[in-house]
């Protein structure tokens, strides 16, 4: 439980880098590692796999045109289950933010 809430704060954190990237470079990355140039500390590693996983395992990103989809796969380590968690984020009809809400 303690990665997942750890994985939800970077979740939130991570959707104003790649908004904050947006603005600096005008379109979205093509990968979060594109963040790093930025911002070294960019929170691109998926907490909430913890120490399951061998290596380092990266939030699921995708572009998709002008928008974007983020999420983490959750403990399991596999995307599209039930335990992946998405950025909580307050999205409305005028707001310019391209995350592509899930769930």
């Amino acid at each position: 439980k303690g990665f997942e809430d750890i994985s939800q704060m970077q979740l939130n954190s991570l959707v104003k880098n790649i908004e904050f990237y947006k603005l600096v470079h005008g379109q979205y990355p093509d990968s979060l590692m594109q963040l790093l140039n930025d911002d070294k500390l960019a929170p691109i590693n998926d907490a909430a796999q913890g120490m399951s996983t061998k290596g380092i395992s990266f939030y699921n990103y995708e572009k998709i045109g002008d928008k974007y989809s983020v999420f983490s796969s959750g403990q399991d380590g596999i995307p599209y289950t039930k335990d992946d968690l998405f950025p909580q984020i307050t999205i409305t009809d005028s707001s310019k933010i391209g995350l592509i809400k899930q769930r």
